[in-house]
């Protein structure tokens, strides 16, 4: 389904993915057109009404929204999972991470630089089953060690479980982790000075030459996190104007203590930081100054640094090989070190784009996947040479990259290929199949240069060209 100012749910609902409704949502997708508004919040409620006993919603969305935290507890009430993927600058980051950490779902922002279709495929593959559930933690041998925030129950792959927590003695202890099938017991050092005696952290201000242990700065990052949690704290409304005004009095308690211990601003209290400086003056103006920080957060170097080498580049052949100083000697440049950058600049961007078209590939091919896991084809010989050279172009990305987002598809298109009678095939075809099937089985890595060679086939080879083409890669 898709929203906007209202909302549009596929006329099919959720039902088995077979290839009639794979190409019913394929059309329903492509009919979408760009407009205006975003109603996220009926778009979560009428995602949830396709999911009566829960389940998991994957969410784009580039725009903003308001009553974030009624968003949050309606999501949180209808028992769904909602994995969020923010797309540009409009994109709310922190509201997404909230939403996706509220309801047990993962989140991703893609950057102005980054594939969305890329982001997509990465966060959908976060979608099934979780690195670890009913995770549990304690501590043995620190003196009143404490948790806080309460710890994720759920772990999901790629994503790393972060502990806060806090002891008052520099005592060694144990931490004892514990999950759904497992269990692991961590050893915690301390060899922690007292404060004075505390090294600096790397960062500190050469400027005003103050140290800050690193533990104050974890206990920051630690405070903005239990603050963000009280903020998206789910309580019911009270039936009566005086249990409002009790419950509003003991929620700004909440908020004052967790100002004063971690001196972080919040909705009950402002802090304000007064910085004295050696040569301030009663009554003077003070000094500005503007400092640069940066280059906007989308810029592409290369498309100026680039640009610059070819024209030194052309400049110095064309003094090179002209008439008039072929007599002379070539003049001497002192760009020698910002041309070789500016050329390693333009490998990069050759680099990138060959990279760029093989993911446009590889998106085109596993997004024709059929209901049973093999490739389209007008027969069964060219279904199984468009599955069987997907599967080994599949291979040798994950071996180039280390990426594995790719993988369900090749394992599906592998459940495929062994799934099919070949003896439908040609004997010559038949012993091909059944041998590069083998060695992948085994673990052969296809050849390097796999990759390019299938590229320079062009989008429609052929059986013969694809047949030639696999008994080179895989040998």
């Amino acid at each position: 389904m898709f929203f906007e100012s209202g909302t549009t749910v596929f006329p099919a609902g959720c039902n088995a993915a077979d290839q009639e409704q794979r190409n019913a949502a394929r059309a329903f997708v492509n009919s979408m057109e760009t407009a205006g508004g975003t109603e996220l919040s009926a778009g979560i409620h009428e995602a949830a009404t396709l999911l009566p006993e829960g389940g998991d919603i994957l969410l784009l969305t580039d725009g903003q929204v308001y009553e974030t935290e009624t968003i949050i507890t309606r999501a949180r009430k209808a028992g769904v999972r909602v994995h969020c993927l923010g797309i540009g600058s409009a994109s709310q980051d922190r509201f997404l991470a909230l939403l996706a950490r509220k309801t047990g779902g993962a989140s991703h922002f893609a950057t102005p630089r980054e594939r969305v279709d890329e982001a997509a495929l990465r966060l959908f593959n976060a979608i099934g089953a979780p690195a670890a559930e009913e995770v549990s933690c304690e501590i043995a041998g620190m003196k009143q060690a404490v948790f806080a925030p309460d710890l994720p129950k759920l772990v999901r792959v790629n994503e790393p479980l972060l502990i806060f927590g806090s002891c008052t003695g520099p005592d060694n202890g144990n931490l004892q982790l514990s999950w759904k099938g497992g269990s692991r017991t961590i050893h915690i050092p301390f060899p922690v000075m007292q404060e004075q005696q505390a090294p600096p952290a790397p960062d500190v201000s050469s400027a005003s030459g103050t140290h800050v242990p690193l533990g104050e700065t974890l206990k920051l990052v630690q405070g903005a996190r239990i603050t963000t949690d009280l903020e998206t704290l789910d309580t019911d409304a009270p039936e009566t104007r005086r249990a409002t005004e009790r419950q509003r009095k003991r929620q700004e308690k909440r908020w004052i203590a967790v100002a004063e211990e971690y001196e972080l601003a919040n909705p009950a209290m402002s802090l304000v930081a007064v910085v004295e400086r050696a040569d301030d003056q009663p009554g003077a103006v003070p000094v500005t100054r503007v400092v640069p920080v940066g280059m906007p957060q989308d810029t592409v170097f290369e498309s100026y640094f680039g640009r610059l080498g070819n024209r030194v580049s052309l400049a110095r052949d064309a003094f090179i090989t002209s008439n008039v100083c072929a007599c002379a000697p070539p003049p001497v440049f002192s760009l020698d070190r910002s041309m070789f950058i500016m050329q390693e600049s333009r490998k990069r961007i050759g680099t990138d784009t060959i990279e760029y078209n093989l993911l446009d590939r590889l998106f085109e091919l596993t997004g024709n996947l059929e209901a049973d896991g093999g490739l389209p084809g007008p027969d069964l010989e060219t279904r199984i040479a468009n599955t069987l050279a997907g599967l080994i172009v599949l291979r040798r990305y994950a071996q180039d990259t280390g990426e594995h987002g790719f993988s369900v598809h090749a394992q599906r298109m592998s459940a495929f290929l062994d799934a099919q009678d070949i003896n439908n095939l040609s004997p010559n075809l038949q012993e091909q199949v059944q041998r590069v099937l083998t060695l992948l089985d085994a673990g052969k890595i296809p050849a390097d240069d796999c990759i390019e060679t299938f590229l320079k086939l062009g989008n429609k080879p052929g059986n013969n060209a694809l047949w030639k083409w696999m008994g080179v890669a895989v040998q």
